[in-house]
């Protein structure tokens, strides 16, 4: 049933991006190997794998920069083949640092874009308002930091009004308060903007906190498209794991009976139960430790897999079974 309902709101949702059995070969290597799946309207779609998994050039040829050799792409409704200048007007793109004119100002580097696409200064100032420059607009962007550099690349990506948003590496060079103002930024525009975020990464630890589905890559080939929750369920598996610190765990040991433990010392010793009435199942043994004398500090739930983790066993593994 639950697989069913996901299928249903899937058919929902608009697809700006649909990639079908992409195959692309350069020179005698065969690179991309039947790529398949789409991104959505209104979501940061991940775009996840090892460096030489095939993300950039996939990239390269979703924004018409190398050929489609088989398969097909669409882009906003519109196939790149036969709508080349249609699909690529979907699209706005940072593929490398964006290249401003630094001896210019934010607002004077967005007006030339502007110019070229016909795009209003209402427009211009609706954009730099979504990524936060409002306040530097006016300032020559040789002062801009890395990470405002990248903001107002986003608005000169976003002028045209594009219906999915593509960065290839976003945060590479940026510091740990500007990937999270870039980050709050894509999320915002996906969720409130209706915009389709596609972000090209080898950082799982950023996309963990930025994405809501994931689509793996490695060896040129897609390992499985997933929400970060059912990545981390899925090899999870169907378990919880506390660690308890008591004042003797040999002796509550001997209480442990049809519990699945392991003793790591004389204080501390980790308990696994199955996911079904995890909070009865702690209280009757937290009540049986403490009416047999058993001192019992504390009780903590071990910490879940990092999206990193998950993503080294799939890979190494081949994909996980959802559902």
């Amino acid at each position: 049933m639950e697989e069913n309902i996901k299928v249903n709101e899937a058919a929902t949702k608009t697809a700006a991006l649909t990639v079908k059995n992409l195959n692309k070969t350069l020179g005698k290597r065969h690179i991309l190997h039947d790529i398949n799946f789409e991104a959505y309207a209104g979501e940061v779609f991940g775009f996840l794998g090892p460096n030489g998994a095939g993300k950039t050039t996939t990239i390269k040829v979703i924004t018409g920069l190398l050929d489609i050799d088989e398969g097909s792409i669409e882009i906003g409704g519109y196939n790149l083949k036969k709508h080349y200048e249609k699909a690529l007007g979907s699209i706005g793109s940072i593929v490398e640092n964006p290249e401003m004119y630094k001896h210019l100002t934010g607002m004077d580097n967005l007006k030339l874009y502007a110019r070229i696409r016909g795009v209003s200064q209402e427009r211009i100032d609706e954009v730099v308002k979504l990524v936060g420059l409002s306040n530097r607009i006016n300032e020559k962007t040789k002062r801009y930091s890395l990470g405002m550099r990248q903001r107002l690349g986003v608005a000169q990506a976003l002028l045209h009004r594009p219906q999915l948003l593509l960065l290839d590496e976003p945060t590479n060079g940026l510091d740990p308060a500007g990937i999270k103002e870039l980050r709050d930024i894509l999320k915002t525009l996906a969720h409130e903007e209706n915009i389709c975020v596609l972000v090209s990464s080898h950082l799982m630890s950023e996309m963990e906190l930025m994405c809501d589905r994931v689509g793996i890559i490695n060896n040129g080939r897609m390992q499985g498209v997933y929400t970060v929750e059912e990545m981390i369920r899925a090899n999870a598996g169907d378990s919880s794991e506390f660690i308890y610190n008591v004042d003797n765990a040999a002796k509550a040991a001997e209480l442990l009976e049809g519990v699945e433990y392991t003793l790591t010392d004389d204080t501390h010793f980790d308990v696994i139960f199955k996911v079904e009435n995890v909070e009865e199942k702690l209280a009757e043994l937290n009540r049986r430790l403490i009416e047999n004398g058993v001192k019992l500090y504390t009780v903590s739930p071990k910490e879940k897999k990092k999206l990193e983790d998950v993503f080294i066993e799939i890979t190494q593994s081949g994909g996980v079974q959802i559902g």
